[in-house]
């Protein structure tokens, strides 16, 4: 909140991108947030998702699979769909475990460096 007139200037994101979706947790897992419950902040849940993920969030494994809870709480199919084929295609090994850097994905017969 902001006690002074002088607080009320526009606010720049340092990291708009950044991987974390913490302030999100109100629309999931929480569900203080909801499209009939509250849907001032329902939408602006869904601009902040969209905003941090056109910045480049999302670029770890576990951040893109929230980003496909937050999508699919948000009734957007399209972008849990993408989400969740980022995390299949960019983060998972064979048997479906997840990597995060500096881990990379190793080419079968190859081996680490």
């Amino acid at each position: 909140y902001l006690r002074f007139p002088e607080e009320m200037k526009a606010h720049v994101l340092p990291d708009a991108g950044h991987r974390h979706f913490s302030h999100l947790w109100s629309l999931h897992p929480g569900d203080q947030i909801s499209r009939k419950g509250t849907p001032e902040l329902f939408e602006a849940a869904k601009k902040t998702l969209e905003q941090r993920v056109s910045h480049g969030g999302a670029h770890t494994g576990w951040s893109a699979a929230w980003a496909a809870n937050l999508y699919a709480r948000a009734g957007d199919g399209v972008g849990a769909d993408r989400m969740l084929n980022k995390v299949l295609r960019r983060y998972s090994l064979p048997n479906l475990l997840t990597t995060h850097p500096p881990l990379e994905r190793i080419s079968p017969g190859s081996s680490p460096s």
